[in-house]
């Protein structure tokens, strides 16, 4: 139960209010996963685990148990303690139970069902406390006990979420006024969080959590209130902030009841409270953590409030600026026209343009980290480079593309023939056949029908008589006679003939 400011810290920044940070720049005083710790504020994670055997405490993932610097035992691992006695990591915490059997492999084998035995806790041993101005840490570390198959034992309990509720929170005009006045805040006070309000998103969870003592049975309830703020502005860092967070009477009957790991200070009994921020960059996100130990419902949680003021705000100056150029790998520039996109450090595009010559340059940037990215062209492959910029610095870097290979001189490509397409031929045969079939079969159908003549008119036989033959007497002709010869008389159609041969 911690709070915690994401982003990119100076050394020591919001340590006295018991902050830790997301992303850490060497010089910060928190432990990582795996070093010895004796607070849950010293770690990265916020969560300092104990080992089962009570020899010691290591910083672990939440929810992540620890035994001998090994921190990688998540929710439900099992482990052997000893020769019978089965160690279960729950929820950060371990729980021991005795074997009837032995244990191996973490797992109990033979005998009966294993019995639960309470969670180790060393002699001496306390956690740091919370309340109205951030509680007291308990005793020591203390003595540390020798690893026995019979430890010493307090009970353990396991933390179950029975429920779990998100929403954005945007405070209204009018919240703003009434719960500042409450609280007496001065009226330039409730100016600037009404200003700043645009530039932040507040997403608030509450999450309650069934806890159960194994040894007794016993349940109760912890509803832990977590409030997440995002600068999400490029330019402006908010510096000397104060939350300021309105707890409804149904959550907590007075600030007595509320329990923080981050100290806060109680402006109203009621109640309200505040934490106070050494600094808040563009797109940063600050987490806080509170609990009361009761089940609170999701609509007593919905009239909570939180609210955000920085005394100072600091705009960022965007003064630099980034020249690229484009070469090939001989160094010289391309003058082929390339797609450069300029991305922040959380990846997301902030401009864009074409390359002119080999050169391309974005200005009024603001100190970062930024990457370059080329897109492949036909004759190129792409490149991506990620650039440091300070303050007011005008960068030049050089962006070496690699040419795509091209096929070999020497090397003749000769294309595939197409298949021939037989598609036209098919259809012009199909259509032959078609044709064909058409009439043949009208033919044969004609040659089939008998043909239909008229029938024969009756027509009346006259019989002609032939006459009585006549004779014709055929005339003779005369053929005159030489001296000495005889008259010799032939018919005409023989002197015809005679005329005819001699004509031949």
């Amino acid at each position: 139960m911690a709070a915690e400011v994401s982003g990119t810290l100076g050394p020591d920044e919001n340590q006295h209010a018991g902050f830790r940070g997301e992303v850490k720049l060497p010089g910060d005083a928190y432990l990582a996963n795996g070093a010895a710790c004796d607070e849950n504020w010293e770690c990265y994670s916020s969560h300092c685990a104990w080992d089962f055997d009570g020899s010691g405490k290591w910083c672990a993932q939440s929810g992540y148990c620890a035994h001998d610097g090994n921190v990688s035992y998540s929710n439900g691992s099992k482990t052997c303690y000893g020769a019978n006695i089965l160690a279960t990591c729950s929820n950060g915490s371990w729980s021991l139970e005795t074997c009837s059997g032995s244990c191996s492999n973490g797992a109990c084998v033979g005998g009966a069902t294993p019995t639960p035995t309470p969670t180790v806790t060393p002699v001496g041993g306390g956690v740091s406390g919370g309340g109205a101005a951030g509680g007291g840490a308990g005793g020591g570390p203390g003595a540390t006990p020798g690893i026995s198959p019979t430890p010493t034992v307090t009970p353990s309990v396991i933390r179950e979420i029975i429920t779990e509720h998100t929403y954005e929170y945007t405070p209204t005009s009018q919240d703003i006024q009434n719960i500042l006045a409450e609280a007496g805040f001065s009226t330039e006070f409730i100016e600037r969080v009404s200003q700043q309000a645009g530039f932040l998103h507040i997403e608030r969870t509450l999450t309650v959590e069934k806890l159960t003592n194994v040894s007794t049975g016993e349940t109760s309830y912890q509803s832990i209130f977590t409030i997440k703020i995002v600068n999400t502005s490029a330019d402006i860092t908010f510096e000397n902030i104060t939350i300021v967070e309105y707890i409804p009477k149904e959550v907590a009957a007075s600030a007595s009841e509320i329990g923080s790991v981050t100290e806060f200070r109680v402006l109203k009994a009621d109640p309200i409270i505040e934490w106070i921020i050494k600094k808040l960059a563009p797109k940063q996100t600050l987490t806080i953590e509170y609990w009361v130990n009761k089940n609170v419902d999701k609509s007593a949680f919905e009239n909570g409030k939180t609210l955000f003021q920085a005394s100072e705000s600091i705009v960022i100056e965007k003064t630099a600026s980034i020249t690229a150029y484009i070469k090939s790998e001989k160094g010289t520039p391309i003058e082929e026209t390339f797609y450069v996109a300029l991305l922040d450090s959380s990846g997301k595009k902030i401009a864009e343009g074409h390359s002119k010559d080999g050169k391309i340059t974005f200005t009024g940037l603001a100190a970062g980290s930024y990457t370059l990215q080329v897109a492949e062209s036909t004759n190129y492959y792409g490149l991506s480079k990620s650039i440091e910029l300070q303050r007011g610095e005008a960068k030049t870097v050089d962006l070496i593309l690699s040419a795509k290979l091209a096929p070999s001189p020497t090397e003749t490509i000769t294309p595939k023939p197409a298949a021939p397409n037989y598609t036209l031929l098919i259809i012009l045969i199909i259509l032959a056949i078609l044709g064909y079939l058409i009439y043949y079969y009208a033919v044969k159908k004609k040659e089939k029908k008998p043909a239909k003549w008229p029938k024969p008119k009756k027509v009346k036989r006259h019989v002609i008589k032939p006459k009585a033959e006549e004779k014709v007497e055929e005339k003779v002709a005369e053929v005159p006679k030489e001296a000495g010869q005889e008259t010799v008389v032939r018919p005409f159609a023989h002197r015809r003939e005679e005329k005819f041969k001699e004509g031949q």
